[in-house]
């Protein structure tokens, strides 16, 4: 019985590789050398990044006259059926305009995204190697800077943002975009490390990570960091059946998240947890609940793309709505926090990527991103080797927990840190036969 061939996310055509020329080469090297550092100190510029990036790729694709991918159709009509969703939701959403221009942002990075994973060749040996370089080395280098500035009063930030604010706490917590995106990197990292043979260079680059995100203020970056690297192995012991398993959990989180966390928050509520939690954590169970709320008053399309910062009632400060909920001595401490500060119970948007989709596109957009994820991990455990294949899942695992616990889910900076870890998995990682012989 033949062998029936899995579309990959979006095919190649089969194309010689070329060993490309000048700025097409050491253009990449660059950027990747400055991305980890970049997204410690500058998150916000990572979006220029990837359009320097895009720069190479379009010339190497123009000049070496190369085919357009043949794209996983299923992929396509998912993608395509959000982003359109999105579109459309500007005939019932609460802000239109909004509407139509988060859609709009979102059919531009999908276009980025299908440039950089798919228009440029394979890079030659030689490219391939330089960019695994620089971007270890980079990777390297922005965690000695990180724990300098964990260990020296933020010195190397302080000099960084000469005009910022002074407190340290809001130095700490600017460090924590930073340590997401490096979070994101290091199953990427470690596997261009094992494929080129380099076991003890893996397991120190990866100590080292865990140990410097972990002397950190970001709680999510840490526990990112940990659950990419226990799929990152799990996958590269036994394949296939664990990115299956992967998927199916993400698509049904995305399906379940509103039940599943308006429940907990209750149960925290119920159980006397809350006192126990920082008032940070109990802030965010507020905005759960608030956010789960509203989700009930649309449940089927939603508020409309990007309108969770609009959301009626958003704005209110819960230090009234929740007093009577801080009725025991225990709570004495949560109840002065809250007195004396303005917690909102809607900032921006939910923390959550799965309660983010819920509110503004409702089931039917939920339904629709859970059939994304689970094609696009299918797609990835068709990759061509287990290093391959655990560094696409230990990727997609450590997005998935920042997306679900941090940052709005169309923020530009942070679809391009997606896009940027994705492109460097599928650009870089090689079969293990093609790493350089250890001496």
């Amino acid at each position: 019985m033949p062998v029936r061939h899995r579309p990959a996310l979006l095919e190649r055509p089969t194309a010689p590789v070329h060993a490309g020329r000048g700025w097409t080469i050491w253009l990449p090297v660059a950027a990747l050398a400055a991305l980890p550092v970049l997204a410690l100190y500058a998150p916000k510029a990572l979006p220029g990044l990837v359009i320097i990036l895009m720069a190479p790729a379009l010339s190497a694709g123009v000049r070496e006259s190369v085919a357009w991918p043949r794209p996983s159709w299923p992929i396509v009509a998912a993608l395509a059926g959000f982003v359109g969703l999105g579109a459309a939701s500007a005939l019932w959403s609460i802000d239109p305009a909004t509407s139509v221009a988060a859609a709009a942002k979102l059919a531009g990075w999908a276009v980025v995204a299908t440039v950089l994973f798919t228009l440029r060749p394979p890079p030659s040996a030689r490219g391939a190697d330089l960019g695994a370089r620089a971007l270890i080395a980079g990777f390297v280098g922005a965690l000695i800077l990180m724990s300098i500035d964990l260990n020296a009063d933020l010195a190397v930030l302080k000099l960084v943002q000469v005009g910022a604010k002074a407190r340290a706490v809001l130095y700490a917590h600017s460090l924590n975009r930073g340590a997401t995106v490096i979070a994101l990197l290091l199953s990427p990292v470690v596997a261009l490390c094992l494929s080129r043979g380099r076991l003890l260079t893996a397991s120190a680059v990866g100590f080292l990570a865990l140990a410097v995100i972990g002397a950190s203020s970001s709680a999510t970056a840490m526990l990112a960091a940990i659950v990419g690297i226990v799929a990152f192995m799990a996958v590269r012991w036994r394949g296939g059946p664990v990115i299956r398993l992967l998927a199916g959990a993400m698509a049904l989180w995305l399906i379940a998240a509103p039940l599943v966390l308006s429940a907990g928050a209750s149960g925290a509520w119920a159980a006397r947890l809350v006192p126990k939690l920082e008032p940070a954590d109990v802030h965010r169970l507020l905005i759960w609940e608030f956010t789960t709320d509203r989700i009930a008053e649309r449940p089927v399309l939603g508020w409309g793309l990007d309108s969770a910062r609009r959301i009626p009632g958003g704005k209110q400060n819960l230090n009234e709505a929740i007093r009577d909920r801080f009725d025991a001595a225990d709570y004495d401490y949560l109840k002065r926090v809250f007195a004396n500060n303005v917690f909102e119970a809607l900032p921006l948007h939910p923390h959550s990527l799965a309660l983010q989709i819920w509110l503004e596109l409702g089931a039917t957009g939920a339904l629709l991103a859970a059939a994304l994820v689970w094609l696009a991990l299918g797609a990835a455990a068709a990759a061509p080797s287990r290093h391959h294949r655990a560094s696409l899942a230990g990727t997609a695992a450590a997005g998935f927990v920042i997306a679900n616990l941090s940052y709005g889910a169309w923020q530009s900076w942070w679809l391009a840190a997606l896009i940027l870890a994705v492109a460097i998995n599928l650009a870089l990682v090689r079969e293990p036969a093609a790493a350089p012989a250890q001496t």
